[in-house]
Parts: C-alpha cells; sequence; structure tokens
C-alpha cells in the first residue's frame, strides 16, 4: 500500500490515511497530490520542539522523526 521505495508498514500507512481523514491512497495525479498535502495541512501541526531540543542538546545522533515509522508514532 505504501508508495513504490516507501519503508512505512502498510499498517502505517493506513494510519495515517485515516488521521488525514482519507479513505484511501488519492491517485499518483497531481490532483491526489494537491488533496493529500491539503489533508496534511489541515490535520498534521508544524512542530519543529523535538528537533530544537535535540539541536539544543548537542546529540550528534539523526534528529528525531527522520524515519517514517517514528516520525509518524510520534
Amino acid at each position: 500500500m505504501g508508495a513504490p521505495g516507501s519503508s512505512s508498514r502498510p499498517e502505517t500507512v493506513e494510519a495515517v490515511l485515516e488521521q488525514l481523514g482519507l479513505s484511501a491512497p488519492p491517485e499518483p495525479t497531481s490532483d491526489g497530490l494537491a488533496r493529500l498535502y491539503l489533508a496534511w495541512c489541515h490535520n498534521v501541526p508544524f512542530d519543529n520542539l523535538r528537533k530544537r531540543i535535540h539541536l539544543a542538546a548537542g546529540d550528534p545522533s539523526p534528529l528525531p522523526g527522520g524515519e517514517p515509522e517514528e516520525f509518524f508514532s510520534a
């Protein structure tokens, strides 16, 4: 169900689509992308707090939220 080359598990993709209010993945067209982006903008708040804390701590590990599973679970 994920996009070609996607590393997200099907159950993660389904959960994200549900949270975005989409019953199925949009078509891979410019209209489908616009629909997906609109749903994302209306349902996913912008929050860079986790990354700011990470950087302020001087943590050398990768920034949090870089992997799809970790990003969507947070």
